[in-house]
């Protein structure tokens, strides 16, 4: 600014500035007075104006392309100041002329476009001199911020006469026209009289040709000598042709495209001049006088992304009336204010690219050439402008293509030709401007770069492939410059080609083994080469299925390997399979993930089995970058990311009420329900929530989330001691609750007991009381939260306090975190081949870990329409249910899944592809019937409520019979070897999904975290090469008899196997002889010992693992998730028991 101040105190660069400025706003007030005249009064049909603007426009190019060389001649001869006041008192007269006509009652329209012709031919005489001046006054270190002046007050000049240009609408605007031209023309020039002349460099006699074409010719020849001047020239002439194109029909593109009045055609050339003098203004400081073209690509590129951002606009302003719209109801529509932006910024973008191009053309000319090298630059400005003119005429007027499109094909050529700019420019400094575009333009953040500077010379990169910009993007951005091994079909993609000039690609068939060779030799020769192990685009978003060369090549060379992650591109347009996961962004954020350098491990493999194994550790690689690169926040910002990624209004939540909830619902709801409970529950206490899996369960979650509430969810199955205990355990002091769902469940002893530890709040009357305020502010909210939200919410806060069931004791708090919780969707869905395609049913209680973060949370997060049941034991219902709701994943225990299939119709799981379990032990039987009478797979997973909740899954890419599947990314385990039992181990793991920690009844409200992260789970398990995780025991399921140690878990699977068809649990009790005896209570009224013998003796078990006692019952006592409640189940083991001793002894 102070540059800017100092420069305009000279007072003959003051005279000049003002005097051209006052000469620009008189030009621009005749010129915008007259179209407006002709499109707005003097013409209504919409043919006849787009003609006589074409014509109009015709007419204003035209003297430029005559006079242009005459003009520079005498410039360059003349003494520039005196020409320039010449210039001034021309017109003068053409303002006089133009005044006669306006004071008449109808102005002619032939005196308006003989007007419009003088002055266009005025200014084909004041544009050499008004530029040649300045290299006469400034030094060349002031050059490029003398034309940024220039340019920005021309510009400024501009606006106002095209703001002054529309009094000619009010009452009497002809004459207040007339005399402002008047006014304005004759103070230019007495102010010209300040500027001092200076003597004329080239004294030989002018030599007029009247052959205009070979003075044409010569000139453009002497400017074609310096090709850098020529360039600059020709990139100047494209912003004008652009330019030009959109002031031309300005006027008719609001009225007739956007249907808004002239007050509205103002605001775009307003909007537009200001870009321009803004440009202009700032292009010194990202200049700082280095003038080269390195501004150009990037200019152009953004001309193109603004002006592409424009047409989309356009095409959807959703303004059709028959009435056109007026300024005042313009500015309030959202997509108005887009629409000026776009202007504005493609116009600033358009100063930024011919302020450096006109400093160059005068620092690069011959003193006594300069004013005709400026003619030149007219000339073909002129020609382009008269190309666009006819362009449009036949266009728009021939062709009947509408304005809006034709000058979004003028944007993509834009864009083209920024590409072919780079050519002109060093390759690092092409590359560095691309990336500097990408940048800004998809707000990339790049974490791990310095891994791949600091990595060895032999590099291979892995990365996942979900678009056409993954190549463009890791071309461009990584530091190193890469070799690509891409299909050979995607090596013929055009976006492919584009990047060659900044890379290398090797096309290669992943099926071909020669192709694989040639990449070894390649990579062995010290070339970073960069692979997508999945070999096409990824039709789910997520990692699919590796193909085996990636891992071969890794093993054969030896080379360090490098995962990356690119987050944001799956929404892009050039995702082609972005509609099965997300809704379409055009400019995405994006983010992406690099992690240290790493090599394959060693193995003892041979052949398929090890290949099969080096692409699994491929994938697992992939897998964790990916988790790694996901953002894993507070669940608030969390739901507003998934609402923006899957659509706001996309139906997400369903329950057995017939309500369903859309993403804006939800968020809505949320935000009432915190205001209206804001009062009822302090800021940081725990709610205790006792309802069903319905809606409105979930809105009372995430409402808590909201108010900064933590919720505990409460076990209506556990009991009244249990709740009770709860209670206390989590210091809950209010609890919220449904009447209607007390009254269904038949609840009312529970609320009687827990009534006087806690406040009771019931949905029904907080729904009652809501204000049509806390409404509208709550649907504020839902909209606006985002923006609103102030710094970043803490994911390590508390989030949810779940409750275990009891079965060592009173049941214990457990605390986990945004994180935690987030952690773990993450993990799941980035594993399990799940997406918004699907449609899932949860029966499975909120309560219980399994219920809510997988069953609830994780579908929400991820997009994933899911169905809410209320009872998991409506075994006869369930099956229907998920037959009319078309569901395609359905959860549940090996108990409710084997209970389903018995009340199935064989067509009622027809949509059905997975079914996820877990909580128990998957039975072969179960996982057998489902695949042969429904051709369902069951993917069996393990968990841990304090692990929230999943450790390990099998999924479709990778499952192994009887095991629980691989462990989940970002999970660390820690085996500790089980005495007396060979390849076993006590398993604990880490990871950001462990919980914080416990909440115990004999330490109440104090967190109890995990000693160093570790949560040791209490299962015995082992582990086979691959890493697939399979569960033998509990460490406390163990019955030690005559000294050694059973397995209550074996044994039970023994037994299962035995009769498949029922239920069995086996518990211990205290024996004098053996110090414990096994006791089987099962629901089979046959079983017999004998059975259990032959079976026993079969499994190769030992005999003291036969159970002493078999007690028959009806029904074996469950949980709330589906699992055997053991602690009733020993209960009344020992009821049997005592109960048979004492008939013996009758």
């Amino acid at each position: 600014m102070n540059n800017i101040t100092s420069l305009l105190m000279s007072s003959r660069f003051f005279a000049m500035i003002l005097s051209g400025s006052l000469a620009v706003i008189t030009g621009n007030i005749l010129r915008q007075s007259i179209l407006l005249l002709v499109t707005y009064r003097l013409l209504a049909d919409s043919n006849q104006a787009f003609l006589w603007g074409s014509i109009l426009g015709a007419l204003y190019f035209i003297p430029s392309f005559l006079f242009s060389t005459l003009a520079g001649e005498l410039a360059d001869k003349i003494p520039k100041a005196q020409f320039f006041r010449i210039t001034r008192a021309w017109q003068v007269a053409i303002c006089l002329l133009m005044a006669s006509t306006l004071l008449q009652e109808i102005p002619n329209i032939y005196i308006l476009a003989a007007s419009l012709f003088l002055m266009a031919t005025h200014d084909a005489f004041f544009s050499p001199v008004r530029y040649a001046l300045l290299p006469e006054y400034l030094s060349k270190e002031k050059l490029v911020l003398g034309n940024g002046i220039l340019e920005a007050t021309t510009l400024i000049s501009i606006a106002l006469g095209i703001g002054f240009a529309n009094l000619i609408d009010y009452p009497g605007g002809n004459i207040i026209i007339a005399l402002l031209i008047l006014t304005f023309s004759i103070s230019a020039y007495m102010f010209s009289l300040w500027i001092p002349t200076k003597k004329v460099f080239d004294r030989t006699p002018i030599q007029i040709k009247l052959n205009i074409f070979s003075a044409i010719q010569s000139n453009i020849d002497n400017a074609r000598q310096n090709p850098h001047i020529w360039q600059s020239i020709l990139g100047i002439t494209w912003f004008w042709f652009i330019g030009y194109s959109l002031m031309l029909q300005f006027s008719n593109y609001v009225k007739y495209n956007l249907y808004c009045n002239a007050e509205v055609a103002m605001a775009f050339n307003i909007s537009y001049t200001l870009g321009l003098a803004f440009g202009s203004l700032i292009c010194h400081n990202l200049v700082k006088n280095k003038l080269n073209g390195r501004f150009t690509p990037l200019s152009l590129f953004t001309i193109a992304i603004f002006g592409i951002h424009l047409w989309f606009g356009s095409r959807t302003f959703g303004h059709s009336t028959d009435q056109l719209m007026g300024m005042g109801e313009f500015i309030t529509t959202l997509s108005g204010w887009r629409l000026l932006t776009d202007v504005f910024f493609l116009a600033a973008a358009g100063g930024v690219l011919i302020v450096p191009l006109y400093s160059i053309i005068q620092r690069l000319s011959k003193r006594n050439h300069c004013s005709r090298n400026i003619a030149s630059l007219n000339i073909i400005a002129s020609i382009g402008m008269g190309a666009a003119a006819i362009l449009q005429t036949i266009f728009i007027s021939s062709l009947n293509m509408p304005f809006i499109h034709y000058i979004g094909l003028l944007f993509l050529a834009s864009g083209i030709l920024g590409f072919y700019t780079l050519k002109n420019i060093p390759f690092n400094q092409a590359k560095l401007t691309i990336a500097r575009i990408l940048t800004w333009l998809l707000r990339i953040e790049i974490e791990g770069a310095e891994h791949i500077i600091k990595a060895n010379r032999k590099l291979l990169i892995i990365a996942n492939h979900v678009s056409y910009l993954e190549v463009p993007l890791l071309a461009i951005l990584l530091p190193r410059h890469m070799m690509f091994a891409v299909n050979t079909e995607i090596a013929k993609w055009w976006i492919v080609r584009l990047v060659t000039p900044f890379t290398n690609t090797f096309p290669i068939d992943p099926m071909n083994p020669y192709g694989v060779k040639a990449l070894i030799n390649k990579v062995n020769e010290g070339r970073t080469c960069i692979i997508f192990p999945e070999g096409a685009l990824s039709r789910t978003g997520k990692i699919m299925k590796i193909y085996e060369g990636t891992g071969l090549i890794a093993e054969k060379t030896g080379a360090d390997i490098i995962a990356i992650n690119i987050k944001g591109v799956e929404s892009s347009i050039l995702a082609p399979h972005r509609h099965n996961y997300c809704t379409t962004h055009y400019f995405p954020k994006v983010k992406i993930s690099i992690s240290k350098p790493f090599n394959l491990p060693k193995t003892n493999l041979h052949g398929k089995e090890k290949r099969a194994f080096l692409s699994q550790e491929v994938y697992q690689k992939l897998i964790f970058q990916s988790y790694q690169n996901k953002s894993k926040g507070h669940l608030i910002e969390e739901i507003y990311q998934a609402k923006s990624r899957f659509g706001s209004n996309k139906i997400i939540l369903e329950d057995i009420t017939g309500s369903s909830l859309s993403y804006q619902q939800l968020v809505t709801k949320m935000h009432v329900l915190a205001l209206a409970l804001k009062n009822k529950v302090p800021e940081k206490n725990h709610l205790g929530i006792l309802l069903p899996n319905t809606n409105a369960n979930v809105v009372t979650f995430f409402a808590c989330q909201v108010q900064g509430v933590i919720p505990a969810m409460l076990n209506y199955t556990a009991g009244k001691n249990n709740i009770a205990s709860a209670i206390k355990t989590a210091q809950i002091n209010t609890v919220i609750t449904s009447k209607a769902f007390i009254e269904k469940a038949n609840l009312a002893e529970i609320i009687a007991h827990i009534s006087p530890l806690v406040k009771m709040i019931y949905l029904e009357d907080v729904a009652q009381k809501i204000s049509l305020t806390q409404k509208i502010k709550g649907a504020l909210m839902g909209l606006t939260w985002p923006l609103v939200k102030g710094k970043p919410l803490c994911p390590n806060a508390p989030a949810l306090i779940l409750f275990t069931s009891g079965s060592e004791g009173t049941p214990k708090g457990v605390v986990l975190s945004h994180l935690n919780i987030m952690a773990n969707i993450r993990q799941v869905l980035e594993t399990v081949d799940i997406g918004p395609k699907d449609r899932m049913f949860n029966p499975l209680p909120m309560f219980h870990a399994f219920g809510i973060n997988v069953g609830t949370l994780t579908p929400i997060f991820g997009g994933i329409f899911t169905f809410l049941y209320p009872n998991p034991k409506h075994f006869s219902q369930i099956p229907n249910v998920i037959y009319e709701k078309n569901i395609t994943v359905m959860m549940g225990t090996n108990t409710f899944l084997a209970a389903y299939h018995k009340c199935a119709h064989p067509y009622d799981f027809n949509t059905v592809r997975l079914a996820v379990t877990g909580g128990e032990k998957l039975a072969d039987e179960t996982k057998r019937i489902y695949a042969e009478d429904f051709g369902i797979r069951i993917l069996e997973g393990y968990g841990s409520t304090e692990c929230s909740p999943v450790i390990s899954c099998n999924t479709p890419l990778y499952q192994q019979t009887g095991s629980v599947g691989l462990t989940l990314p970002g999970i660390e385990t820690k085996l500790t070897p089980f005495p007396n039992r060979k390849n076993a181990f006590e398993l604990a793991v880490k990871g950001d999904n462990v919980m914080m920690g416990y909440l115990l009844a004999s330490d109440p409200g104090m967190l109890q975290p995990p000693e160093n992260g570790w949560y040791h789970t209490g299962d015995v398990i082992e582990q086979d090469p691959q890493g697939y995780v399979h569960i033998v025991d509990r460490v406390k399921r163990f019955a030690k008899i005559g000294g050694e140690m059973i397995s209550l878990s074996q044994v039970e699977n023994v037994i299962q196997s035995c009769w498949p068809n029922f239920q069995h649990g086996l518990v211990t009790m205290r024996d004098d002889k053996k110090g414990e005896k096994i006791i089987l209570v099962t629901t089979n009224p046959n079983a017999q010992r004998a059975d259990l013998i032959h079976a026993i003796n079969q499994s190769g078990l030992n005999n003291l693992s036969l159970p002493a006692v078999i007690e028959s019952i009806s029904e074996i006592p469950l949980l709330g998730s589906g699992k055997i409640d053991y602690v009733r189940l020993k209960s009344l083991a020992q009821s049997l028991f005592e109960q048979n001793q004492m008939a013996d002894v009758t």
